[in-house]
């Protein structure tokens, strides 16, 4: 089966291609893509937060995947808001900002591990 073209990362010493998420995806992860940009929650809230909206997106190319795999042998510390930063710049629901262009296509950029700032791109309407 032909991989969706998505953002090349790396976790677990391997590369990853991390696919968009589907418009359903969207509307699903809106309460974990606030928890992620909330200043006043805790880094363990961000961060099972960032794994919720990272699993989808990775299961499209690599369905095999379980939350249990993502937690424990890919994610860790230093690449858990880089790998959600591709997500998001994937899905386009948030610009790429500069070197990041490049890195949907050639690799992940070495951007640290801090949160990634709030999300934009279209807005998700539950009702």
């Amino acid at each position: 089966m032909a991989k969706i073209k998505g953002v090349p990362i790396e976790m677990g010493g391997s590369e990853w291609i991390v696919a968009p998420l589907t418009i359903a995806q969207i509307r699903e992860s809106q309460a974990d893509r606030a928890t992620c940009e909330s200043e006043e929650a805790s880094l363990e809230a961000r961060t099972d937060a960032a794994a919720r909206i990272i699993l989808p997106a990775l299961q499209r190319n690599y369905p095999e995947i379980t939350a249990a795999t993502l937690e424990g042998e890919l994610l860790d510390a230093g690449n858990v808001f880089e790998t959600l930063r591709a997500v998001l710049t994937g899905s386009g629901l948030r610009p790429a900002q500069a070197g990041e262009a490049a890195a949907a296509r050639t690799g992940p950029a070495s951007t640290g591990s801090s949160p990634p700032p709030a999300a934009t791109g279209p807005e998700t309407s539950t009702g």
